[in-house]
């Protein structure tokens, strides 16, 4: 009876597995990947227990530990995170359970280095989950799907990384246009994604090196004196009311804030944008 038993159980077993996967060597691996899945689930498990309990890391520790393994020089390595991306999945469950009433009680510059490592971490995160893909812009089937998914979890609701940006962190920085230099859409085109997370503390130093960056890279922005043509990212067209709005011009912007990357009196000068590069801010693999 024992042995018809375990026949049995064998035969079983057997149907459910494919019967290309019979052998030792299949049977290992799919131990391997049943044993990962469960020991992903018991981590966040415990780190959604832990985060009912203390309050939200201000540090953005794990965001931060992502990105020093995974970012260099404003590039993803897209394959090593989505092979361990527990880190970046824990962070972003903390902050589903980080409730609006703690957010109220923080200053400005904790509140928006919250909510710009909230738009960067889940913008990574989703790409991780549908890569591998050439450009945010495959994702999904009809135009800018990937910005109206609402897959971010805030405040006890599903909101969508369109909403995030225009309705609840531009809304509160029209004073600010420095802030478009730090939210990243995956795309070689956006700003350079940092190797660091934002903190309140920093948030205004790292802000102003964002910008240094961002206007010194020639593929976005130069200057052509013997045209007398001004090459600027799409980014200040799509953007142009909130430069205007605190400078008066873009132009006024960029002699206030680039003056030592251009050199010269922008007055005299046209502007041209530059095209926008879709494809994806991947590493070389």
């Amino acid at each position: 009876m024992q042995l018809k038993t375990e026949k049995n159980k064998d035969r079983i077993y057997r149907h459910w597995i494919p019967s290309k996967a019979q052998g030792p060597m299949i049977h290992d691996r799919i131990h391997y990947r049943l044993t990962s899945i469960i020991v992903r689930w018991v981590l966040v498990m415990l780190a959604l227990a832990v985060t009912q309990t203390w309050a939200f890391d201000s540090s953005h520790a794990l965001w931060n530990k992502t990105l020093k393994r995974h970012v260099k020089d404003g590039l993803v390595d897209y394959k090593g995170l989505k092979r361990n991306s527990i880190d970046l999945e824990i962070y972003l469950k903390s902050i589903s359970q980080s409730p609006r009433s703690e957010f109220d009680l923080w200053s400005s510059d904790e509140q928006l280095a919250f909510l710009i490592n909230l738009y960067n971490a889940a913008t990574i995160q989703l790409i991780v989950d549908a890569y591998p893909v050439k450009s945010i812009k495959d994702i999904g089937f009809l135009p800018h799907a990937a910005w109206r998914q609402k897959r971010i979890h805030l405040w006890e609701e599903k909101i969508s990384l369109n909403h995030l940006e225009h309705d609840i962190i531009l809304p509160g920085t029209r004073h600010l246009p420095a802030v478009h230099f730090a939210l990243v859409c995956a795309a070689k085109g956006c700003p350079q994604l940092r190797s660091e997370a934002y903190t309140g503390s920093l948030l205004k130093t790292q802000l102003e090196d964002q910008g240094q960056v961002f206007l010194g890279n020639t593929s976005k922005n130069r200057i052509s004196k013997l045209e007398q043509i001004l090459y600027l990212s799409p980014i200040f067209e799509w953007y142009a009311e909130d430069f205007e709005r605190v400078s008066g011009s873009v132009k006024n912007y960029l002699t206030k804030h680039a003056a030592h990357i251009f050199q010269t009196d922008l007055s005299r000068y046209k502007i041209h944008y530059t095209r926008y590069d879709w494809s994806l801010n991947v590493s070389e693999e």
